[in-house]
């Protein structure tokens, strides 16, 4: 009797095992590691009237506008991670940050139900997490720990029953932040998306805002 069909079906079966990739695993990843361009690509949808760009191996804006991209979100719990970089604020000050990461959003901003990560300027204390459901309802807000610098690496965690938590980090320092429960009013969607403001136009050489290293 020949017994090399069962033998192979053994064999195929355990190889598959081996490769399934495990529960929790990212299931997307983009470094903008390609040619600039004046779309971001790689699968990303892009938020009408605004002006994504590839520059230097980063996602920032072409000239103004925001960066607006945002792609599906797949099934809860939702964990995203981004590098988000500072911008200008007016008279040509550094450490701006004024970035959101949604999802149940249909790209559009203030759309969905996320957190809003921010700092005015180099010159004021006032670094911390907001959490949003859509533009007009305000869910919580959590100081940082410290000021944020020149880029921050950040780490979300969307549950089903709203509840979000994660880490913001930056060499030297780290915070966590955690929102309980919360019944989500603005479902417009079913994307993440990635907003950040553009630079005045008062500097002679702006920095642009920068998202780099995302996972989703």
């Amino acid at each position: 009797m020949d017994h090399t069909y069962p033998q192979l079906v053994v064999a195929v079966l355990a190889l598959l095992l081996v490769n399934k990739p495990a529960l929790g695993a990212d299931c997307f990843v983009d470094d903008f590691n390609r040619p600039d361009s004046s779309t971001v690509g790689n699968g990303w949808l892009e938020a009408t009237g605004e002006n994504a760009a590839i520059r230097n191996g980063e996602a920032t804006v072409s000239t103004t506008g925001h960066i607006g991209i945002y792609r599906p979100q797949g099934a809860y719990p939702v964990t995203v991670t981004a590098r988000l970089k500072e911008r200008n604020s007016t008279g040509c000050l550094l450490r701006r940050h004024d970035h959101s990461i949604r999802i149940h959003s249909d790209g559009l901003q203030h759309h969905g139900y996320g957190i809003h990560i921010r700092r005015s300027d180099e010159q004021t204390a006032d670094s911390g997490i907001d959490l949003w459901d859509g533009q007009f309802l305000p869910v919580g807000y959590r100081p940082a720990s410290f000021q944020f610098g020149p880029e921050l690496d950040v780490s979300v965690t969307f549950k089903a029953d709203g509840s979000v938590a994660g880490t913001v980090s930056q060499p030297g320092a780290s915070f966590e932040f955690s929102f309980g429960p919360h019944v989500v009013q603005n479902n417009d969607g079913e994307n993440v998306s990635f907003y950040s403001e553009w630079a005045p136009t008062d500097c002679t050489t702006p920095t642009f805002p920068r998202l780099d290293d995302i996972s989703i």
